[in-house]
């Protein structure tokens, strides 16, 4: 008997090795590795074990950072099945429904994540985000409050500004683009929205996504070209105006950077 149960804590072990070798994959910017490792945890650990739970968490992790966000969501929502009080689950199942743009999905597995895990600053910048799609103002600031309380070095509370002076904003850092740059932009404008468009999101498009170029580059074509900001999503990372235009400056170029083709730290300005 004493036998037995040492091959049984011998074999919770390994298993809980492999989970760390998994999450350190996913550290190391290899979900494919880590999501292989995971596969063979949840073939080998018993259902609904906590290891099986831990497993299902990595794979949610795997499938998202791979850009698959429905098999992130069904990951993880085997794993809030399996333990309804696994805050990382519902945190993973949170973040795949809000780049599937099911924002309501996001808010109320996001609320159940910080209920459970209530010092988790991840966890509440994100509702905080996707209160914002919501419209939910102040609901969304005191997520983003409580974020910054638990981790002031990452996270902070949004400046949110007039929608008028955003634009100035936007058109005085537009300005300082160098006149021989600007020369061969002739076509192009600068347009704000608050945040990206639904459909887009539900395309594929990041819903943080802060500046999008289109049309034409400087390297053919005379079709109209825009860059366009959103507003809400700089806001969501700045904590002063004087971070704001900085936001705003560096988005600018690097959707110029495109116009040309060239890489952000490449531009000559």
């Amino acid at each position: 008997m004493s036998l037995f149960r040492s091959r049984k804590v011998a074999d919770a072990v390994d298993l809980e090795r492999r989970i760390e070798q998994a999450d350190e994959a996913l550290e190391n910017h290899d979900p494919r590795l880590a999501l292989r490792l995971a596969d063979g945890v949840l073939k080998d650990a018993g259902r609904e074990s906590p290891e099986a739970v831990s497993a299902q968490v990595v794979r949610a992790e795997a499938f998202r950072a791979m850009d698959r966000f429905a098999d992130a969501e069904k990951a993880a929502a085997r794993a809030c099945e399996w333990d309804p009080e696994d805050g990382a689950a519902w945190h993973e199942r949170a973040l795949a429904a809000y780049r599937l743009a099911r924002f309501e999905d996001a808010v109320a597995w996001l609320e159940e994540s910080v209920h459970l895990e209530p010092e988790d600053a991840h966890a509440w910048n994100a509702l905080g985000r996707a209160r914002t799609w919501l419209d939910e103002k102040d609901a969304a600031k005191d997520a983003f409050r409580r974020a910054a309380m638990l981790d002031p070095e990452h996270f902070v509370v949004p400046l949110r500004i007039a929608g008028f002076e955003f634009d100035r904003i936007a058109a005085e850092a537009w300005k300082q683009i160098p006149a021989q740059f600007k020369e061969r932009m002739e076509n192009t404008i600068v347009a704000v929205e608050e945040l990206p468009d639904v459909e887009d999101v539900e395309d594929g498009t990041d819903p943080d996504l802060l500046g999008l170029y289109s049309g034409a580059t400087a390297l053919g074509d005379d079709f109209p070209e825009r860059i366009l900001l959103y507003q809400r999503n700089h806001e969501n990372t700045c904590a002063t105006l004087g971070d704001l235009v900085e936001e705003i400056r560096r988005t600018i170029l690097h959707e110029v950077g495109h116009h040309f083709g060239m890489d952000h730290d490449e531009l000559p300005f």
